[in-house]
């Protein structure tokens, strides 16, 4: 049994980190922030799924600033299923736990298995990745800019003409969730 366990230490850890990303990002959807940016967010999504009216531009409070749709689009998904925040809630913190994995993925794969386990142990523990992995209105969704970081990866060390349409799918879907 002992000798089973060193074998398979990598894979245990890799397993124990993404639970504990999984625990910290899903548990508890109730505590999420929900104030004006995240209903604003939400009831666009509410409207797309009830309505069928597509968001143009959703405000928000930080000066009335208009920022692109796609942050509402995604929340639709899943309030197909669920009209409830809590389930785009964890839409995004299963997106979160993800981006943990491809953390992983990406150090693995280029570096070494230490530096993919250490990066994701602290992305998944990391306080603030946990708070705005849970958030309604994020400024960034880190499963995006893992999938750009591995599509640039794929292009540049790999020399994967594939990478490039990867990357740029991504390069033109992050502008869409926040302009900054």
């Amino acid at each position: 049994m002992i000798r089973w366990i060193k074998a398979h230490r990598s894979g245990l850890l890799f397993v124990l980190i993404v639970l504990l990303a999984a625990i910290a990002r899903i548990g508890w959807p109730g505590l999420t922030e929900f104030k004006f940016d995240e209903a604003t967010t939400y009831r666009s999504a509410i409207r797309l799924v009830r309505d069928g009216i597509a968001p143009s531009l959703v405000t928000s409070s930080v000066a009335g600033l208009p920022h692109p749709p796609l942050m509402a689009n995604l929340m639709a998904l899943p309030l197909i299923v669920v009209r409830d925040p809590a389930a785009a809630v964890i839409f995004l913190a299963l997106m979160g736990t993800a981006a943990v994995v491809l953390t992983y993925v990406l150090g693995a794969r280029y570096f070494s298995r230490r530096v993919g386990l250490i990066a994701a142990a602290l992305f998944a523990t990391a306080p603030w990745a946990i708070f705005y992995s849970r958030k309604l209105w994020p400024q960034d969704i880190p499963l995006l800019t893992l999938l750009l970081m591995l599509s640039l990866y794929a292009l540049i060390v790999e020399r994967r003409w594939w990478g490039i349409a990867g990357a740029a799918v991504i390069a033109v879907l992050l502008p869409g969730i926040y302009l900054g």
